[in-house]
């Protein structure tokens, strides 16, 4: 597993014919993207908002071009949804609190999940985390906001490696790891798959820690960065058409009327 801070070269000897997506975006346009975006999703409480911050959100993570990483992330978050969804039906029946809305208007929560969802993720497969150190230190943010944010980027793709680790290697035992399985035997499967992900991630913690230390982050001595960040016209044009997605979400946020039925259950 790759927990440290050392530069992650898999993407350019993956790419290294011809980087396509957002492979070619610089890693400050994608931390502007992801931020401004995540804090749009927090802000609009609009479901038609919502929506319009959803599809281009969406859009957005194709161009990673992690197809199965994105549906077993919908697929995760389809089946939370399907347990709120289930729990909230119960309890409405026994105190009606919905009051006549659609439990449509409880998937706000949930596109607000996805969207921020659909901006980290290229963010983590797309690019190596020295770039994401060298671009969060150009922002001249202090340590206790760079360092955290760098370790959870870097922990995405290493928890879903762990993942596949753990996987292969009940593989071998001859132990198939399937859904159904999951709901036949779920203390069983618990123990076999949840159990070592729990210390392999309490384990990369620690290692992340050792290798911020050895990399010398949080020192006051000026680091030259491996790779030089430059813009392009493709970061321009990506920034412009995400700063129009945003004015757009706020237009229909102002001006466009939801249904009260549709409306969000807080207000």
């Amino acid at each position: 597993m790759q927990e440290s801070f050392a530069v992650n070269t898999s993407l350019s000897v993956k790419n290294n014919i011809q980087l396509k997506g957002l492979y070619l975006i610089d890693v400050r346009t994608k931390l502007i993207i992801t931020a401004f975006t995540s804090l749009a999703a927090i802000i609009l409480s609009s479901i038609y908002s919502q929506i319009v911050l959803l599809a281009a959100s969406f859009i957005y993570a194709l161009y990673m071009r992690k197809p199965k990483v994105m549906v077993l992330t919908y697929l995760f978050v389809t089946i939370i949804m399907i347990i709120a969804v289930t729990s909230i039906y119960i309890i409405n029946y026994f105190t009606n609190f919905m009051q006549g809305r659609s439990y449509f208007a409880i998937t706000v929560p949930f596109m607000r999940m996805v969207t921020m969802v659909n901006v980290v993720l290229p963010l983590a497969f797309t690019t190596n985390i020295q770039s994401i150190l060298t671009a969060l230190k150009s922002f001249n943010l202090p340590l206790f906001i760079y360092l955290p944010v760098a370790v959870m980027i870097r922990f995405i793709p290493a928890f879903i490696n762990d993942i596949k680790q753990i996987m292969q290697s009940l593989a071998t035992r001859g132990i198939e790891v399937k859904f159904i399985t999951l709901l036949k035997q779920p203390v069983k499967m618990g123990r076999y798959l949840f159990m070592p992900l729990l210390f392999r991630s309490l384990r990369a913690s620690e290692e992340l820690g050792i290798a911020a230390e050895l990399k010398g982050i949080g020192n006051d001595v000026k680091v030259t960065p491996y790779k030089r960040l430059s813009f392009s016209i493709n970061d321009l044009l990506l920034l412009i058409s995400f700063a129009t997605v945003l004015v757009s979400a706020f237009f229909v946020q102002s001006y466009i009327e939801v249904p009260e039925s549709l409306r969000s259950l807080h207000r």
